[in-house]
Formats: structure tokens, sequence, C-alpha cells
């Protein structure tokens, strides 16, 4: 799961963290976490706007994913390599 993070590098309010407990297996969320605050994206029709949320976050961890694929392209198919 990815969180958003603010430019003091600080995780946003808005940003779900703690542990898993619905499935009883208490594990940490976020497992990483990227800008998402007053990020600029684009938007319909032809036009930028700036953003809040995982939503913008999830893309900055999409991107840095496939970077190190290209760089190691062992890690394609194995997310535990990509993670560590």
């Amino acid at each position: 799961t990815v969180g958003a993070s603010n430019s003091g590098n600080s995780m946003e309010s808005f940003s779900s963290r703690g542990p898993v407990m619905v499935d009883g297996s208490n594990r940490m969320k976020p497992e990483i976490s990227a800008p998402g605050s007053s990020v600029c994206s684009s938007v319909p029709p032809n036009t930028y706007a700036t953003s809040n949320g995982t939503s913008m976050a999830g893309p900055h961890v999409a991107g840095v994913a496939a970077l190190l694929i290209s760089a190691y392209p062992q890690a394609r198919g194995n997310p535990t390599l990509l993670k560590e």
C-alpha cells in the first residue's frame, strides 16, 4: 500500500496508517509513501491542476518501480526482489 506524504516529509492526515486489524494479521501500513499533497497533474480538457491523495502518490511509486525494473530486469515479476 502507498501512503501520501507532504513537502515536510510527513504523512498526510487523510492517509491511512497503522496495523491491519480486519484480518488479524497486524501488518503495518502503508508500506511506502510518496508525494501526495499539492501534486500537479493533468486534468481534462488539456489543462493542469493540483490534487491531494494517495491517488497522487501511487503513480510516483509505480514510476520508481518501472525505473528499477529497467535497471534490474531480474526484478520483473518478482515483487519481493523489487521491494528489497
